[in-house]
């Protein structure tokens, strides 16, 4: 079954506070699903539709700064400030 779950707020700080504008977002599933989407100009991205109570990795992109893929347990309807900040 899914569920509208919206995963938000996608930031790098990198030199400061720089939201990253068009950085790219990617969220695999454990049966080799991808669904990739880019952040808005605010730095926020939105996956829609995922099924809950399955564990995923979210991980992201921008230009060449590194950031630790991350693993999440969907169980909630909405997730909110889910961020990433920049390795180097």
């Amino acid at each position: 079954m899914k569920h509208r779950i919206v995963l938000t707020r996608a930031r790098g700080f990198i030199a400061g506070a720089l939201v990253l504008a068009t950085a790219g977002a990617l969220l695999r599933g454990a049966n080799g699903e991808r669904r990739a989407v880019k952040t808005d100009r605010f730095g926020v991205y939105r996956f829609s539709n995922v099924a809950r109570n399955r564990i995923y990795q979210l991980s992201v992109t921008y230009r060449q700064y590194e950031f630790t893929p991350r693993l999440i347990m969907v169980r909630e309807e909405n997730i909110n400030n889910f961020n990433f900040t920049a390795l180097q």
